[in-house]
């Protein structure tokens, strides 16, 4: 073999040596991405929530050292302050008082008109977190303490620690660890622990029947039976007797049309299967439109009469938690 031949041949081992050591090389790398996008879309999947974290300074910062003058408002275990970020974003931040306990009820002592316009307020933000967010989210604990009234008295949805984040297609997810406030989960969420964007809709309707009637679902007694305010509206209405559950402070400020529907629309969110609560969109339209005819409401669930005997067991083991008060259940049945 002549000198150039021999040259020919080393070049040619070394090209080959060098293409088989790319390929191997883009291999690995290929499957180490894959591996590592497996393991974050596992993460990704079992997370609770995908809704943004923030460090004590950014929130220490934000609330200018959680100021007074920034307080918005006071839920059951702390302050609310309002907070603006670098980015020009406002938040709102409840912070955790150790030895904390409940605000008592001071009734919203509002007029008809502001109440239904902040039934409105709420209704629309809720539409945004099922439909027009970039995430779809449930937001699992939608109740009185966690709906926020700014200087205008506009409501602001609160307190989204137990939200969970849908896909674009999924409909229903199911847990083990129901976390809510008894008194507003749903009947499928409180029983086999599915919850989805009708889970939210029969916590407003909740929330509704007790702005209407300035009552709360569980603190909620009455002299001729043992049913709680949702039993209560169900038996009024089939008596043609809904105004009776109205405020007796909305005398002199109420529009009875207004109100008659937003019980109505209320028992309809409210109702025991979750395919015949209206969605969000139709909700809002519901809310809104004056001479639009609804269909019937259905049996609400949870329509049972208690007995005193165990309402004072319930009471006494500290499931029957009332309004404020937040209940977690390891192990759905």
């Amino acid at each position: 073999m002549n000198h150039n031949q021999k040259r020919k041949t080393l070049i040619l081992i070394v090209v080959v040596s060098t293409a088989s050591g790319l390929l191997v090389l883009s291999l690995l790398t290929w499957c180490i991405i894959k591996r590592r996008r497996k393991k974050r879309g596992a993460e990704t999947k079992n997370e609770d929530i995908e809704l943004s974290f923030f460090d004590l300074d950014t929130i220490v910062n934000a609330t200018k050292n959680f100021c007074s003058t920034n307080i918005i408002g006071e839920g059951g275990f702390g302050p609310v302050y309002k907070g603006k970020l670098t980015t020009g974003h406002e938040i709102a931040v409840k912070r955790l008082l150790k030895n904390s306990g409940q605000d008592q009820n001071k009734g919203l002592e509002l007029p008809w008109e502001k109440r239904f316009e902040i039934a409105m307020g709420i209704s629309r933000g809720l539409l945004y977190l099922h439909q027009d967010s970039r995430l779809r989210i449930i937001h699992r604990d939608l109740k009185a303490g966690n709906i926020l009234l700014d200087e205008e008295q506009s409501p602001k949805i609160s307190d989204f620690g137990k939200a969970r984040s849908f896909g674009r297609d999924q409909i229903v997810a199911k847990t083990k660890r129901l976390i809510g406030t008894y008194g507003y989960m749903s009947l499928e969420y409180a029983i086999d622990g599915k919850f989805s964007v009708k889970s939210d809709v029969f916590s407003l309707g909740m929330l509704l029947l007790e702005m209407v009637s300035d009552k709360r679902n569980g603190k909620f007694h009455h002299p001729d039976h043992y049913h709680s305010l949702l039993g209560h509206a169900w038996l009024l209405w089939n008596e043609h007797k809904a105004l009776e559950l109205m405020d007796p402070c909305l005398e002199n400020s109420y529009i009875e049309s207004q109100v008659l529907r937003c019980i109505q629309v209320a028992l309809l969110y409210v109702q025991k299967l979750s395919k015949d609560r209206p969605i969000m969109s139709s909700v809002v339209f519901m809310l809104s439109n004056e001479g639009v005819t609804f269909p019937h409401p259905k049996e609400p669930g949870f329509f049972v009469e208690r007995s005193s005997i165990d309402e004072e067991t319930s009471t006494s083991d500290g499931c029957h938690s009332g309004n404020k008060s937040t209940m977690t259940i390891m192990e759905g049945r």
